[in-house]
């Protein structure tokens, strides 16, 4: 059965589930690089937004904020998808969970790390807003992998993208660090490797939907 999307709209907002990690990436890369002190293999991302950091607004605004209001334009844009698809209250709570992971994820450009007090107000909102954008993901696959699971054009997705969802658990109980012997003592490289779960998880999401849907004529 060939599937209708509702609005131009919806099928452009399919794309920000790539773009956003486009745009995170390409941020990285180039603020990191150009970031005095910051090493990759030792620090987390957030260090390049830190209260110490200099022109740190740069990376919150390019590496956190954008990219998650990104993903949550898409979370929206696959509410649409999924429901013209024929998906149920399952899928709707699976896209109301992406929503909060977006949100928790641009949360980490307003509350910011602080480099010299771990336990500072910020630092420890920054360091849960990322705990809750991953752990919202988490929840939100399982639910969308359920509603789709039936619909020949999203297979993939409830397929990939449970196993994604999975691989990204297991790096959360069982640090890449403390796994991996290439990863030993280069915390950095091992957050890098949990990013790029989250995010492929998005990446394939709006594979699949964009796969799914024609747009409306």
């Amino acid at each position: 059965m060939t599937t209708t999307d509702p609005s131009p709209w919806a099928h452009s907002g399919l794309h920000l589930g790539w773009l956003a990690a486009v745009i995170f990436a390409l941020a990285l890369w180039w603020l990191g690089g150009d970031h005095a002190g910051f090493v990759s293999a030792q620090h987390p991302v957030g260090h390049l937004g830190a209260v110490q950091a200099l022109q740190a607004w740069r990376w919150n605004a390019l590496g956190f904020v954008l990219p998650g209001l990104l993903l949550f334009g898409f979370a929206v844009a696959l509410e649409s998808a999924m429901r013209t698809a024929g998906c149920g209250r399952g899928g709707r709570i699976g896209t109301g969970l992406l929503m909060i992971s977006a949100l928790a994820f641009a949360a980490q450009g307003v509350w910011h790390f602080d480099l010299d007090d771990e336990l500072a107000r910020g630092t420890q909102v920054h360091v849960s807003a990322l705990a809750l954008a991953l752990l919202a993901l988490l929840s939100g696959a399982s639910f969308v992998a359920a509603s789709v699971r039936r619909l020949p054009r999203w297979w993939m997705l409830a397929l990939l993208g449970q196993v994604l969802a999975a691989l990204l658990l297991v790096t959360l109980v069982w640090p890449p660090q403390e796994v991996f012997a290439v990863l030993h003592g280069r915390p950095g490289h091992a957050q890098r490797l949990i990013l790029a779960l989250y995010f492929a998880w998005w990446v394939l999401a709006s594979r699949v939907a964009l796969s799914a849907i024609k747009p409306s004529r």
